[in-house]
């Protein structure tokens, strides 16, 4: 059943408050996803969306708040490459929340991994990540990922 999603404010209110449990009394990860990616489908402009009533979505993956709950953070980076219906936007998941959840934290990457062999939207979209990790952890990325990642150039 779909849940009854309150006004973009009130859950962009509690994104910037850091009220994840009052976010997610409010909204199901289902509704986080659809969200998010009506708001990367519509919006290239990343500094005008003032008006945009999907912001609180893509702000989520912005807060700190997100980075201290493990498995919800997890959760909602394999349901945003379920929702992501084009390359465009599994392209826009790997460039962008999955980019940010990528490190060199050695849990994060056999999670990534063990669910990399199973799921071939995760696989695609980690093809997007243009992360700055160690080069051990790239050459886990890239088997997660079946293909060579590209690595950052030192400018």
């Amino acid at each position: 059943m779909r849940s009854v999603v309150p006004a973009d404010a009130v859950l962009e209110s509690m994104v910037d408050e850091g009220d994840l449990d009052g976010l997610f009394a409010q909204v199901t990860i289902d509704d986080v996803a659809a969200a998010w990616c009506r708001y990367s489908s519509r919006v290239r402009d990343y500094e005008h969306h003032d008006d945009d009533r999907d912001w609180w979505a893509r702000s989520l993956f912005m807060s700190n708040e997100i980075y201290l709950r493990s498995d919800l953070h997890r959760a909602l980076l394999l349901k945003l490459v379920e929702y992501a219906d084009e390359p465009g936007l599994l392209a826009a998941v790997g460039a962008g929340p999955l980019e940010d959840f990528i490190s060199d934290n050695d849990d994060d990457l056999r999670w990534l991994e063990r669910e990399c062999s199973t799921n071939a939207k995760l696989r695609q979209a980690l093809s997007s990540v243009w992360a700055k990790v160690s080069e051990p952890t790239f050459v886990r990325l890239d088997a997660a990922a079946g293909s060579v990642l590209e690595r950052p150039r030192d400018i």
